[in-house]
């Protein structure tokens, strides 16, 4: 659970009205074919342990993106429904608005790229209000609060605990013997390359990897951190109607008994689809498309950066050089035995594997911004003292 500020809301600091505006028409037209989630009456304990009435927001049990990715997503349209457009965060000592309670108590499983989501969300939360996020985890599942405590969850939210809060187990005991490594979650709000230096480095401490592995995670890392600065959050594409705060977050893991490794990058922006529209390479995709779903314009993108068309015609280069940005995220797959990377963008949700063909699927309801993921192949591996 997430609790508020005093007898408030779900998030708990110093009110500060956000001067961001809302659009709940464009909001309502990016959460088509999203079914509004039922709120709860309920009343929670406040930090006097008097009881407060609210409206509870439950999150799935299944909080694993890649089982259960139509729930998760219905939980965070309807948060951001809930904040930004029912302005449930709103503060005052006379208002007799019924304030938002987020409850996370009922997650049993949690994978990262759930994590990194939940993350982000409570993360501009914080940053468009300006409120310190108190987390009331006393009743999480003792797992999924030692995974999102060990992710970064409370660093990069800055947030604190209830002082009668339990302890939070420790699954690094449980963690070592299935051979996992987390790599604790960073976030920015520009393409800063030492923070794809720090996030590299976090990973290779825990495993061996050649150069060539080690420049390639970093390359493809820089080219998705520029492509969320730079594209993801532009004014001059329609969005979703919400503040935004054009950051990207990043985070990963190792299985060291598997050999596999796992990055991913988000942000919530426009969505790449949309961003293309408005680049000089659009034309060049355009004239190859067939149909013109997100999927497709996403392996457009990516036929594009592989052909060289770009360098040819003397696009390689929108004005900012990052005509091939995509593609060049692709090119991390070379550097090992087995690597692959999944574009989720909108509808669209492109995967591309080391010498094959990329695989398109159409999302059967929108993606919340973009999601980059990697998986490679480093071989089973000691873990790097």
């Amino acid at each position: 659970m997430l609790r508020g500020p005093g007898r408030a809301t779900v998030l708990r600091g110093h009110w500060m009205r956000s001067r961001a505006t809302v659009d709940p028409r464009l909001f309502e037209k990016s959460a088509v074919g999203i079914p509004p989630l039922q709120l709860i009456p309920s009343t929670y304990r406040d930090m006097k342990g008097q009881r407060r009435k609210c409206l509870r927001l439950q999150a799935p049990q299944d909080f694993r993106f890649h089982v259960n990715p139509n729930e998760i997503l219905a939980f965070i349209y309807e948060l951001r429904r809930q904040v930004f457009v029912k302005d449930r965060f709103r503060h005052s000592e006379n208002s007799r608005r019924v304030k938002l309670y987020v409850d996370l108590d009922s997650i049993n499983n949690i994978d990262l790229e759930g994590a990194l989501l939940l993350t982000a969300e409570i993360d501009r939360i914080r940053l468009i209000y300006n409120i310190k996020p108190y987390m009331d985890d006393a009743n999480w599942n003792a797992n999924v609060r030692a995974m999102l405590h060990g992710l970064g969850l409370y660093g990069v939210v800055n947030a604190a605990r209830y002082a009668d809060a339990p302890p939070i187990d420790d699954i690094g005991g449980a963690l070592e013997e299935l051979g996992i490594k987390i790599v604790p979650f960073i976030s920015c709000d520009v393409a800063d390359p030492t923070k794809a230096l720090e996030l590299r480095e976090a990973l290779w401490r825990h495993c061996a990897a050649s150069d060539a592995a080690q420049f390639a995670v970093y390359d493809g890392l820089v080219e998705a951190f520029t492509n969320a600065v730079e594209h993801a959050y532009r004014s001059d594409v329609e969005g979703d109607g919400l503040p935004s705060v054009r950051r990207w977050w990043a985070g990963g893991l190792i299985d060291q008994k598997r050999g596999d490794l796992l990055l991913v990058v988000y942000d919530q922006g426009v969505g790449i689809p949309k961003t293309l529209l408005r680049r000089p390479q659009w034309h060049w995709i355009a004239g190859k498309l067939r149909e013109r779903d997100d999927a497709s314009i996403i392996c457009g993108a990516l036929e594009y950066g592989r052909s060289g068309t770009a360098a040819r015609v003397g696009l390689d280069a929108d004005a900012d050089g990052r005509g091939n940005g995509l593609w060049r995220m692709c090119e991390m797959t070379e550097a090992f035995p087995y690597a692959d990377v999944r574009f989720i963008s909108l509808k669209g949700d492109v995967s591309y594997a080391k010498g094959s063909e990329p695989e398109r699927a159409t999302l059967r309801t929108r993606f919340c911004g973009t999601m980059i993921r990697w998986r490679a192949q480093i071989g089973p591996v000691e873990a790097v003292t």
